[in-house]
């Protein structure tokens, strides 16, 4: 399974949610959602000197695997947002990216972000487990 930011945020938010989810093998994290999640920490950190929410996430993404965004991801990410835009959709660059490298890999996406749903519309093999 891939999650996205959303779903990481659940999740650093309470742990009882990657429990729900049932046997997860490996947190995998779309170098997009990695760069998403850690954007935030950083901010926090150096805005409000918020030390503790860059260390947790810090920790997260050092023992997650984080899958680096491939040249066909950008492809079928540029087909899932010329799909979207042509029926008047909008969705979020980092969700198109994030959905794109789940159909290159044929896994799940997990959100809390319902614009995968959205995604879905145009791309029927995006698999997700909305949190």
């Amino acid at each position: 399974m891939i999650f996205d930011t959303s779903a990481l945020l659940a999740i650093l938010k309470d742990g009882r949610v990657l429990e729900k989810l049932g046997k997860v093998d490996a947190v995998r994290i779309p170098s997009v959602c990695a760069f998403e999640l850690l954007r935030g920490a950083v901010y926090l950190n150096v805005s409000k000197g918020a030390k503790k929410e860059l260390e947790v996430v810090m920790d997260l993404l050092e023992e997650a695997e984080i899958i680096p965004l491939e040249w066909s991801d950008v492809r079928i990410a540029s087909y899932l947002w010329a799909k979207l835009k042509s029926k008047g959709m909008s969705v979020p660059d980092p969700d198109v990216m994030a959905a794109a490298t789940a159909i290159r890999l044929g896994e799940k996406v997990v959100s809390a972000d319902r614009d995968f749903w959205t995604i879905k519309e145009v791309a029927k093999e995006l698999e997700l487990v909305l949190l």
